[in-house]
């Protein structure tokens, strides 16, 4: 039997992004924790390249053109706050940074 060991951190939701485009009224959430900051994105991404790749729709997507300026305006914001980022469709557990390369975004998972 393997005995797990759990933090207990308190986070609260501070606001709601609008990002409509997948799904119509779709939300991503800004959470923190003292200084920290984390971004929810809900369904607005799908898998870590469509940050590298934002020209490619995926089937889900109900409107392309809203879904990518919703992931675009998700991407800068997370960028520039510097923001934990939580794919809910990633690899578990999903966590990690948006950075830029050149001129690429790029994602990178995160032990934290």
């Amino acid at each position: 039997m393997t005995k797990l060991n759990y933090h207990l951190v308190y986070w609260s939701i501070s606001s709601c992004v609008k990002v409509d485009g997948h799904t119509p009224g779709q939300i991503a959430l800004i959470i923190h924790s003292g200084q920290e900051k984390l971004l929810y994105l809900s369904d607005a991404f799908l898998h870590p390249l469509h940050i590298e790749r934002l020209d490619w729709q995926t089937n889900y997507d109900m409107d392309h053109d809203k879904a990518k300026r919703s992931r675009i305006k998700l991407i800068d914001l997370a960028y520039k706050n510097n923001m934990l980022v939580n794919g809910f469709h990633f690899d578990f557990p999903g966590l990690g940074r948006i950075d830029k390369r050149q001129n690429n975004w790029a994602w990178h998972y995160s032990e934290k």
